[in-house]
């Protein structure tokens, strides 16, 4: 699995590279403006440690996964309505920031927030 996303430049002068990071931060943003949603926490062992917004990148696309927790008392259309947001924001702003990237996201609902 690569680390980098590599975009040629068309006047040929060299490739920028995007690192896993960058897709990372950018989904971690798109969360934090989606009201009812967040993140769900990091989790730390003393061999491993969870990340709850990850990326691969193979053959040439970048996928992202995220872990969020939503609201109290959304009803099952309210929470696709806002994974659908999620997604849509996320495309957007890649699209936008990197202009040529094939991008997924795939958002996984792990639990309710009682805070949000």
């Amino acid at each position: 699995m690569a680390e980098y996303f590599y975009i040629e430049n068309p006047s040929q002068q060299g490739k920028l590279a995007l690192s896993q990071d960058v897709f990372n931060d950018i989904v971690s943003s798109v969360i934090k403006q989606v009201h009812g949603v967040k993140m769900n926490e990091a989790k730390k062992g003393i061999f491993s440690s969870h990340k709850p917004v990850r990326c691969e990148i193979k053959n040439g696309k970048v996928t992202s996964f995220v872990e969020i927790k939503v609201a109290k008392n959304l009803t099952n259309e309210e929470i696709d309505k806002l994974v659908n947001t999620i997604k849509e924001e996320a495309y957007e702003l890649v699209s936008m920031m990197t202009e040529v990237v094939p991008f997924s996201l795939e958002v996984k609902v792990v639990g309710i927030d009682n805070n949000l």
